[in-house]
């Protein structure tokens, strides 16, 4: 929400929100130098005594936002280094600038993902393990908002985390 400024999480450390314009960079609270109007963006920051993660998520305009729940930016170090995640009815996209993450399936099955991958649709929990050095653009998808994107049914993912070079060949690479 646009009236969050600062939320303390735990006694580590500090989540704080700020939206800005994505043209004439106005905070929310200062008014747009643009007679249109703002085109903000949120930021998000954990802060810790000793690091800094910075996530950047922005909703996409018409036609995308019938497809696409926000696109988003991640900077590392993450608060914690394991994740446990449920699961959601959304299909992900991750395109890594970063170290390599380790996905674990509940089975204990480890997968190393290092350069751009899909996120499948889960109906169990896994782990991440996320790298020290995270740089991770992402596209949220909604539910069947992928398919014009990948052409394929969505059960083909369902419980897989599939590298990008699998599903576009060549272009995965000039994605990233």
């Amino acid at each position: 929400t646009e009236g969050l400024r600062s939320t303390a999480i735990d006694s580590h450390g500090e989540l704080t929100r700020k939206d800005y314009c994505v043209y004439c960079a106005a905070t929310s609270d200062r008014s747009c130098l643009l007679e249109s109007g703002c085109v903000r963006i949120g930021v998000v920051s954990y802060r810790t005594q000793a690091d800094q993660m910075t996530y950047i998520r922005h909703t996409p305009s018409r036609p995308l936002d019938n497809y696409i729940v926000h696109l988003y930016y991640l900077d590392s170090p993450m608060p914690y280094p394991r994740e446990r995640i449920l699961p959601v009815p959304l299909l992900d996209l991750k395109i890594n600038l970063g170290g390599p993450f380790q996905w674990v399936d509940p089975a204990g099955h480890t997968q190393t993902l290092s350069e751009s991958w899909f996120v499948g649709l889960h109906g169990v929990h896994h782990h991440i393990e996320w790298p020290s050095d995270m740089r991770v653009y992402g596209v949220r998808f909604k539910p069947g908002g992928a398919y014009p994107f990948l052409g394929l049914p969505m059960t083909e993912l369902y419980n897989r985390v599939v590298s990008l070079d699998v599903l576009w060949g060549r272009f995965a690479a000039e994605v990233r």
